[in-house]
């Protein structure tokens, strides 16, 4: 089974609602589109509540991965983890649509596709260098609205 999982945004409605509507960030709203299109099973990494499911009820909140110590974000990445495992058992291929700092957290975990990862080193192999390679915001939104096969 392939499920994808996508990070959530600082941006947020002001009241609570389902995970799915609670993120208002056009690059969340166009990676839900794409990871919709391709998996039936998917969720949301939560910097919060770890792993959330679309039709969860959460309320707004402000944290972010980034700002969490180290050792915050190694526990971020356990709890993440065991929901994974516990929702959809150890054998899941996790395809990650979701920024740097969610990815690194996720690295140890079995089973997981870096999709970001994928598209810069697609962009390596068609002669860019490292560094204009990155995949910056614009230009995931670009890959994103343009659908390319980069993966």
């Amino acid at each position: 089974m392939r499920v994808g999982l996508i990070a959530c945004c600082k941006q947020k409605l002001d009241h609570g609602t389902q995970a799915q509507y609670l993120y208002q960030s056009p690059l969340f709203k166009k990676s839900m589109d794409w990871i919709r299109r391709r998996h039936e099973h998917w969720g949301i990494l939560s910097a919060a509540h770890g792993l959330v499911m679309p039709d969860q009820f959460i309320e707004p909140y402000d944290a972010c991965l980034v700002d969490l110590p180290r050792l915050q974000r190694d526990r971020w990445a356990d709890m993440v983890h065991e929901q994974l495992n516990e929702k959809w058992g150890e054998q899941a291929i996790y395809q990650v649509l979701a920024g740097h700092e969610y990815r690194q957290a996720l690295n140890n975990m079995p089973y997981v596709e870096d999709v970001i990862g994928c598209w810069t080193r697609w962009r390596v192999d068609q002669g860019m260098t490292n560094s204009r390679a990155r995949m910056s915001i614009g230009l995931i939104l670009k890959a994103l609205n343009e659908d390319r096969g980069y993966y």
